[in-house]
């Protein structure tokens, strides 16, 4: 059976995190710190060492040239010249009143330091401990009016064991051992508290994800932060304002399309009643008025299928060369409606890959747009040309016109403006949401801004071939 794993909060994570690094950091440093040390007082000690050695070889040199030979040379006489330079606790040479008299016995706790010997220029051993060849020793020779006589030799200490021994050095691990504690303790000190500042506007935020995904879409505040967390927490508010203009459109989308159907079914059913209950009788005109209600009906279905297709992709395109302005000229009628004045402006070599089909349904849905919301008298006016690399195609009508804040939602599904542009002869409010999806499957764009003439333009920008 598997164990759950432990559940650990962000505020705990993050300071095991920070705590670990530091502790990582600190041992690094203090143990390269160690070894710092220890090389650097290595040789420390090494230099005393030799400065003892040099002290014993100048009272070794004043025996030779007071006595003239080794004939009475003695290892006592010797070793108390050794116990008069003996090394303190700190390494350092013992002071006057820790050595005893000059010539007494020797002090009355053991010398410390490493064993010295003492050899002739030829090789003979006069005291200490036997020295072999292989060994890396120090050597001071003991030189008498110019003539080094002898030897005074130790072995140069290459290890830290002996280092290890002296007070300094336990000083310098006590003291490193107290760094450590207080560096730990303040860095646990600093984790929490930026474990804690950065977590507390996670969990915050966390909350408002929460809000999100229960249905509550109202606009949270944002951290003021310059970081990423304060990018995240305004991405958060965006999308809590996206969601809730989504349930919004949601909302008008249903709210406008049972509307749309309950309209024409409504005429119907009245018209029908009317009939069943003999208040109206069957003619040519009843007839008439059914038909024109099952027309907007089947329109109405016909343009939400469409664009459920073309938002799913679904439309099927069969990419060709096309002639834009032979197309052009077949949508747009060279009669001229009643009250309307139409203009075509078409220039030439208009090339562009697509499918005819769609494209013809773009500019046929962009025709009728215009002649549905132009007052009479008005003027349309259509115009095609090249530029650089795309064909510009605008519609421009006269008044009415549209606000600066209707015009990013004209291509919206089911939007129609106010009643300045609302007529009963126009549709659901699906044409141009329609023609945004072609416009994009052809890799172009289209767009609406305030016409020359008064009411609105529509651009469409289609790449050439």
């Amino acid at each position: 059976m598997t164990r759950p794993l432990v559940k650990l909060s962000i505020t705990a994570r993050l300071m095991i995190a920070l705590l670990g690094v530091t502790a990582m950091v600190l041992a690094v440093t203090l143990s390269l710190a160690r070894w710092n040390f220890e090389r650097g007082f290595l040789d420390y000690v090494n230099a005393l060492e030799k400065q003892r050695l040099e002290n014993v070889a100048d009272e070794v040199a004043e025996y030779y040239r007071r006595e003239g030979s080794w004939t009475r040379f003695h290892g006592r006489w010797f070793q108390r010249v050794l116990d008069r330079h003996a090394p303190g606790p700190d390494g350092r040479p013992l002071p006057p009143d820790r050595l005893g008299p000059p010539g007494g016995r020797p002090p009355p706790r053991p010398p410390r330091g490493l064993p010295v010997t003492l050899t002739t220029v030829a090789g003979e051993r006069l005291a200490g401990p036997e020295v072999r060849l292989s060994e890396d020793l120090q050597s001071v020779p003991v030189v008498v009016d110019g003539e080094t006589v002898a030897f005074v030799q130790a072995t140069v200490q290459r290890n830290i064991r002996e280092i290890k021994d002296t007070a300094f050095s336990r000083q310098q691990r006590q003291a490193t051992s107290v760094i450590a504690i207080v560096a730990l303790a303040l860095a646990a000190a600093v984790s929490l508290l930026v474990a804690r500042t950065l977590s507390s506007p996670l969990r915050r935020m966390i909350g408002n994800v929460h809000k999100l995904a229960d249905g509550d879409y109202a606009v949270p505040e944002v951290e003021r932060r310059s970081d990423e967390l304060g990018d995240l927490s305004a991405s958060i508010q965006r999308l809590a304002m996206t969601l809730g203009e989504n349930r919004q459109a949601r909302q008008s989308w249903l709210a406008n399309i049972s509307h749309e159907l309950r309209t024409p079914v409504t005429v119907l059913a009245a018209e029908l009643e009317a009939l069943k209950d003999g208040v109206r009788e069957l003619s040519l005109q009843q007839l008439h008025s059914f038909d024109q209600e099952v027309t907007r009906l089947r329109h109405l279905v016909e343009d939400l299928f469409q664009l459920a297709l073309s938002e799913a992709g679904g439309l099927r395109y069969e990419f060709t060369a096309l002639d834009l302005r032979a197309l052009l000229l077949r949508v747009v009628p060279g009669d001229t409606p009643e009250g309307l004045s139409v203009e075509t402006v078409f220039g030439d070599a208009l090339t562009v890959r697509g499918d005819a089909t769609r494209l013809e349904q773009l500019f046929v849905n962009l025709w009728r747009n215009s002649l549905a919301y132009t007052d009479v008298p008005g003027a349309i006016r259509c115009s095609a040309q090249t530029d650089g690399n795309s064909v510009v195609v605008t519609f421009d009508d006269s008044p009415p016109g549209v606000t600066e804040d209707q015009l990013e939602l004209l291509f919206e599904p089911l939007y129609r403006t106010e009643a300045s542009r609302s007529r009963a002869r126009a549709g659901a409010g699906l044409g141009l949401a329609i023609c945004r999806n072609i416009v994009s499957a052809h890799g172009g764009e289209v767009h609406a801004d305030a016409s020359p003439l008064g009411g609105l333009r529509v651009t469409v920008r289609l790449p050439c071939v």
